[in-house]
């Protein structure tokens, strides 16, 4: 569906639900209301506990539906960060901004223990089986980490990682111990052993969707305007068995906004989400 069919679309919907009497939307109202609309339809899917009770890959359709958005990542930079790590085997990686959940992953280790890598020690020769062998990553929570951090049977090891949520601006390079900014946000692994690659496949934030440059638009001259940093004319990249459902939810949104704009039904439309 094109932006210009995806626009009047909108205004037929919205005015047929109204009965004419709901006030016009410009084309920047829309483009927030369809990309509030898209966020909102893409957590619902991937969530098991929306009202269908179904996740996004449980069937054919739902794993069509949200395709264009998995998308492969591995990185080999491995940095430290001493004043922030939550255990001495931490080590950081950088992840891409636009992560909103991380599907499958896995790390390749090498035989070099992480405390090896944190001092200039060699220590014992290293054994060589595990070099190149790739581990499952587990996530875990603060408090999984807590009950388990001292019980030998489930710390990480040759056959597991953790990995924990954070996001920090600055870290050190793992091999050269030289600081570094890094602008992406990190994710802190647990790892017994030296990290060599980390690779996912994760669910990344769909881009906006805008229904014309505004720029291009004297009625927006000087408002500098954007919805989600995007000012530019962008369609919706999702499939079409999905298009349908964000214009309806974004047509529900307009409507729910001009009758009845209360904290009680937006908590009730949100939920949804949850």
């Amino acid at each position: 569906m094109t932006n210009i069919e995806m626009g009047r679309r909108f205004d037929i919907f919205y005015n047929n639900i109204s009965s004419n009497q709901a006030p016009g939307l410009n084309s920047y109202e829309k483009s927030v209301l369809l990309t509030k609309a898209q966020d909102d339809l893409v957590k619902s899917r991937y969530s098991p506990f929306n009202d269908t009770k179904k996740g996004f890959e449980s069937s054919e359709n739902r794993r069509v539906e949200l395709r264009e958005l998995i998308t492969p990542y591995s990185v080999s930079d491995i940095y430290i960060k001493e004043d922030i790590e939550i255990d001495d085997n931490s080590l950081f990686v950088k992840i891409p901004s636009d992560v909103y959940y991380i599907l499958q992953e896995e790390v390749t280790l090498s035989a070099t223990t992480t405390s090896q890598v944190k001092t200039t020690t060699t220590g014992p020769a290293p054994v060589d089986c595990i070099t190149g062998k790739k581990v499952k990553v587990i996530p875990t929570t603060h408090d999984e980490y807590n009950t388990s951090k001292n019980n030998p049977f489930r710390k990480p090891g040759k056959n597991r990682v953790w990995r924990m949520d954070i996001q920090s601006s600055t870290a050190q390079d793992s091999k050269s111990k030289v600081d570094l900014k890094i602008l992406s946000p990190l994710v802190e692994l647990i790892s017994k052993y030296e990290i060599i690659e980390y690779k996912m496949r994760y669910l990344r934030k769909p881009r906006p969707i805008v229904l014309e440059t505004f720029d291009d638009n004297s009625e927006y001259t000087g408002l500098n305007l954007s919805v989600d940093g995007i000012s530019t004319y962008t369609t919706c990249e999702l499939s079409d068995e999905i298009q349908g459902n964000i214009l309806d939810r974004a047509v529900e949104l307009a409507i729910l906004g001009y009758k009845e704009n209360t904290l009680q039904a937006n908590v009730g439309l949100n939920k949804r989400n949850i």
